[in-house]
C-alpha cells in the first residue's frame, strides 16, 4: 500500500508567490496522515526544483536550499513535514524534487509545448541567449521512477530528474532540428 501525492494548487507561474501556497502544506499533511491510517506503508510526495531556488550550480539532495517563492518555500514545508510524519509513523517517506518534466498533454506556459507549437507553425521564437542548464525528463520516466520506489526499500530526499542538464540552447535546437531545422530561433532576444 503506497500513497503518491502529486496534487498542489497554485501551481501556475502567476499563483507561484501567493500565500495562499500555504494551504498546500496542511492539505498533504493531513492527506498523508489519513493514508497512513488507511494502511499507507510508504507515503511519497512531490516536490520541486523550486524548493532549491536560483542556482547557477549543478544540484544534488544535499545542496542547501533557498526557494525565492511562496511555491518553493511551501514545498520544502511539505516534504520536511512529509519525511517527519512517516519517521514517526514506522512507515518508508520519499519527497521527491521533481526537475523539467515533459510529455503529452503538457500545455503552456510550458517551455517545451510553447517551442513546438512555435516551429510547427512556421515561427522563429523569441528566447533569452539559453545558457542556462536545464535538465528534462519525460514523464513516462518519472512514472516509471515513482512506481518503482513504491516497490523497493528507499526512503529520504531524491531529486528526480534525467541527470543531464545541458545547456538549453541544445534542447531548443535539437527540438528545431525535429520539427523545422529551416528556422532560426532568435537567442538573445529576450532578457533573462
Amino acid at each position: 500500500h503506497a500513497f503518491i501525492h502529486c496534487g498542489w494548487s497554485g501551481v501556475p507561474l502567476a499563483a507561484r508567490d501567493y500565500l495562499s501556497q500555504y494551504a498546500n502544506v496542511q492539505a498533504s499533511i493531513l492527506l498523508a496522515d489519513m493514508a497512513i491510517d488507511a494502511g499507507a506503508k510508504v507515503i511519497i510526495g512531490i516536490g520541486s526544483q523550486a524548493e532549491y531556488g536560483l542556482t547557477r550550480e549543478p544540484v544534488s539532495e544535499i545542496s542547501p536550499v533557498h526557494p525565492r517563492t511562496h511555491y518553493g518555500l511551501a514545498k520544502f514545508a511539505t516534504g520536511q513535514a512529509f519525511l517527519r510524519l512517516a519517521w514517526q509513523s514506522d512507515r518508508r517517506g520519499i519527497w521527491l524534487r521533481l526537475f523539467g518534466l515533459y510529455g503529452p498533454n503538457e500545455t503552456a506556459p510550458s517551455m517545451l509545448p510553447w517551442l513546438a507549437r512555435q516551429f510547427a507553425q512556421g515561427r522563429a521564437p523569441d528566447l533569452t541567449a539559453c545558457t542556462q542548464l536545464w535538465d528534462y525528463l519525460h514523464v513516462r520516466d518519472a512514472a516509471r521512477a515513482i512506481a518503482d520506489l513504491c516497490e523497493g526499500d528507499a526512503e529520504g530526499l531524491f531529486n528526480l530528474a534525467s541527470g543531464a542538464a545541458p545547456p538549453l540552447r541544445e534542447t531548443v535546437l535539437l527540438l528545431r532540428d525535429l520539427m523545422a531545422p529551416q528556422i532560426e530561433p532568435h537567442f538573445g532576444a529576450v532578457p533573462f
